[in-house]
């Protein structure tokens, strides 16, 4: 396995910071005072920060420098369309396609979920939630699938953290993983789809009523519509 470079520790230093909310959405980065904090030159910070502008997490503007990107309603509202759909997908090939190891996989990451969620242990049920999806997404064996949710893993990852911060996500969200495990084991392609987009939704509804609602202009429109519940929130 090649070695990590300098610059990709400090992406994934400075994408942990910016996910768990120590570096908030709309803080200014400046390349002496993240180097002075990581311990390393300014070089490798100055290549990290563009890394995280193309990944969505970092804004460039003239004038202004770089800047966490703040949460706007639009753009998450797109970020959970993505993921519902491309989730549901890998849900339905999944349970066309995954090996009994594989679901052996899921099953035990499912049990460690439950114990995590039973201590109160947030940050390591997330952990453990994004490995259980990552499972069932590269079970799907859709190579292009994959390497697309990856592009938008870290953007998806960060309004996941937020929620689980910032909500009491867990109990709904540990059934909704016990019922996606189940179409799995079922072979059942269709609900396994159908399953998996609603929670996906279900995600991006707490979401705006508990994060953004208050946050975002008057005018209210439907977020997410499909077999799941369909509510109205603020967007711009």
């Amino acid at each position: 396995m090649p070695r990590e470079t300098l610059t990709v520790r400090v992406v994934n230093k400075l994408t942990r910071l910016i996910v768990t909310g120590r570096i908030r959405p709309g803080t200014k980065l400046v390349e002496t005072d993240l180097a002075g904090r990581l311990g390393v030159s300014r070089a490798p910070v100055r290549e990290a920060v563009k890394e995280l502008e193309r990944m969505g997490l970092v804004i460039k503007e003239s004038r202004r420098g770089a800047r966490v990107v703040e949460l706007a309603a639009r753009d998450v509202k797109e970020i959970y369309e993505v993921k519902a759909m491309l989730e549901g997908l890998a849900a339905r090939l999944a349970a066309e396609r995954i090996t009994a190891e594989e679901l052996a996989r899921l099953k035990a990451t499912y049990g460690r979920m439950a114990k995590l969620a039973a201590r109160g242990d947030r940050s390591g049920y997330l952990a453990a939630s994004r490995e259980f999806h990552h499972g069932f997404i590269d079970a799907s064996g859709n190579e292009r699938l994959i390497q697309m949710y990856e592009t938008m893993s870290r953007q998806i990852w960060w309004l996941g953290t937020i929620i689980l911060t910032q909500t009491d996500r867990h109990a709904t969200s540990l059934r909704e993983h016990h019922e996606i495990l189940d179409t799995l084991m079922a072979r059942d392609a269709k609900r396994a789809q159908v399953v998996a987009e609603d929670h996906v939704r279900r995600g991006g509804e707490l979401f705006f009523e508990q994060v953004l609602w208050g946050k975002v202009s008057t005018g209210r429109k439907r977020l997410f519509a499909g077999s799941g519940a369909i509510r109205h929130v603020q967007d711009h």
